[in-house]
């Protein structure tokens, strides 16, 4: 029998080899022969975990801790098991068992750390870090650990100094150059960003995030063939990674690519995004494979209000087509949508829904339709607003005097782009020419822009009037123009066909496609970018020169 040393050694070598199975049948071996050794036991648990035998792999550390109690590193394996398994609390006691027998146990602090971050309790996971960091200040799992939880308490400024001490201290730390640059990204940095994503992928050239990652801030900075390579690499060295194929179609539907980029869109539903919106139905989804004649078609809107009114059109090529459509909305579209030609049954979210062959959700059925850049169904409007509360709203703002201009400045404040499309009301203000009449469209006003909206008699808002979307569309149907950020007003008066004008940040939504005044979406639209990153005036600028010399 070889001697113990060399056993272990050799177990230990194959699972370091990844070749886990091996390794436990090695362990499983020492164990038998060495019943009262501590070490073989805890790597027994830990391959097992490794393995995904949960019960085995406590069973192995019970054992362990049984033959010796007093030692924190088989408290700090078991740990470490149960967060694997998703349980973080019992994680975490096993975790202060090893701190309470070896308060320096650095691992042990900075794993508390994460599992506290899965609870959501991000004060007690920075004390957790900040004391492995006092205990040894060259630390560098200490600093990611920091950083980690003040981008949770939205301190970035103070993460980004984490991040930047522990690649100081590690500097192959490429998690770390991750992590930092999601920060820069998230603060509009998207060079300093893609700079941490290269010196990760230059530690790591095999990180698949890491690809997809840069491939994100390459289309940021609009350098769109160089973005695709980079997500291609990411799928090439993952092809599983879903989150990676919807990101290369956002950047193929930018750069106009409209068929190719719907069909990987379509991997929207292998995401963990999308995961929670996504339904399931017996029957197959309809992508364009099966005829529609004679068959009924379930359509449901399944993101924003803007998507939902731009995809709403596809229900009158169905109906085309020969089928029968049934149509699921929200509450707030419903009136509004009434007036979709082609639509047979017009059900509410939460309404049941009537026996159908095929369902699509709205934002694919331009793959079903085969939807190209030049084949996007455009007939304008496709919506219509009331004409009893058109004449409502005439009445209400009175004889017109000057030109009547809509204006739309912020979106919902809980999208993850807002502070790129949304523009401060006093900031908007500032150029805007007089000689015209401004009425907003806002149904939701921002605290931060009721104050000057009090104070500036120069604009006209009737918030409690917009109970819904038909309302908004039959005021916008009484202006001369709609001035508006990306939100759904634009989608909106593109829909009903109105005179729009669309301000757009330096890199926009993908169904803006890039550097084109129009879109082939909404022919009644002209669209003003931003020349630079977070250079809105110069929108401005140009939107208050075309008022004075269009609008009359």
């Amino acid at each position: 029998m070889q001697d113990f040393e060399t056993t272990f050694r050799e177990a230990r070598e194959l699972q370091v080899a990844g070749l886990f199975s091996a390794a436990k049948a090695a362990y499983e071996k020492i164990v038998m022969d060495y019943p009262n050794r501590v070490g073989p036991l805890q790597l027994l648990g830990w391959v097992n975990s490794q393995l995904g035998y949960w019960s085995e792999s406590i069973d192995s550390l019970s054992k362990a801790v049984e033959l010796n109690p007093n030692d924190p590193h088989s408290f700090y394996i078991m740990g470490v098991v149960m967060c694997k398994f998703g349980s973080w609390d019992a994680g975490i006691e096993c975790f202060n068992r090893a701190l309470n027998l070896n308060p320096a146990h650095l691992d042990a602090l900075c794993d508390r750390g994460s599992a506290l971050i899965e609870l959501k309790q991000f004060d007690s996971a920075l004390e957790s870090y900040t004391s492995a960091k006092n205990i040894n200040h060259k630390h560098a799992a200490a600093y990611f650990g920091c950083g980690n939880a003040l981008i949770e308490m939205k301190r970035s400024e103070e993460a980004i100094e984490c991040f930047i001490t522990a690649i100081f201290y590690n500097p192959k730390y490429y998690e770390a150059y991750i992590n930092l640059g999601k920060i820069y990204h998230e603060n509009g940095s998207f060079r300093n960003s893609l700079e941490c994503f290269e010196n990760a992928i230059a530690i790591d050239s095999k990180n698949a995030l890491a690809y997809a990652n840069s491939s994100i801030q390459l289309k940021y900075l609009h350098r769109m063939e160089e973005s695709l390579k980079s997500v291609d690499l990411a799928i090439s060295l993952q092809p599983d990674y879903y989150d990676a194929y919807w990101n290369r179609a956002l950047t193929l539907l930018l750069m106009g690519h409209i068929k190719q980029g719907f069909r990987d869109y379509h991997y929207r539903w292998d995401t963990i995004h999308f995961a929670p919106i996504k339904r399931n139905f017996h029957q197959p989804i309809w992508l364009g494979d099966d005829s529609l004649e004679g068959k009924t078609i379930f359509i449901f809107n399944e993101q924003g209000y803007g998507d939902s009114i731009q995809f709403c059109r596809y229900a009158t090529l169905a109906k085309k087509m020969g089928a029968t459509v049934v149509y699921e909305v929200e509450e707030a579209l419903h009136p509004l949508f009434a007036t979709l030609d082609g639509v047979d049954h017009l059900i509410k979210v939460g309404e049941q829904i009537p026996k159908f062959h095929y369902y699509c959700p709205s934002m694919s059925l331009p793959i079903g339709f085969g939807t190209d850049f030049d084949s996007v169904p455009c007939s304008i409007p496709y919506l219509r607003a009331d004409e009893e509360k058109i004449r409502n709203w005439d009445k209400k703002l009175g004889a017109k005097t000057r030109p009547r201009i809509g204006l739309c400045w912020s979106g919902s404040a809980t999208h993850k782009g807002d502070k790129r499309r949304s523009i401060p009301l006093v900031e908007l203000s500032k150029y805007l020419p007089v000689g015209f009449e401004y009425v907003s469209l806002q149904r939701e006003i921002r605290e931060t822009d009721k104050y000057y909206l009090n104070k500036n008699i120069e604009i006209n808002y009737f918030t409690e009037d917009l109970r819904d979307f038909a309302d908004t569309a039959a005021l916008a149907s009484t202006l001369d123009l709609v001035i508006t950020v990306d939100t759904s007003i634009a989608h909106l008066a593109g829909a009903l066909g109105l005179n729009t004008w669309v301000l757009l940040p330096h890199t926009p939504d993908w169904r803006w496609m890039l550097s084109r005044t129009d879109s082939p979406w909404y022919p009644t639209m002209k669209l003003y970018r931003q020349d630079n990153e977070d250079d809105w005036e110069s929108v401005m600028l140009r939107i208050g020169l075309d008022l004075n010399t269009r609008i009359t």
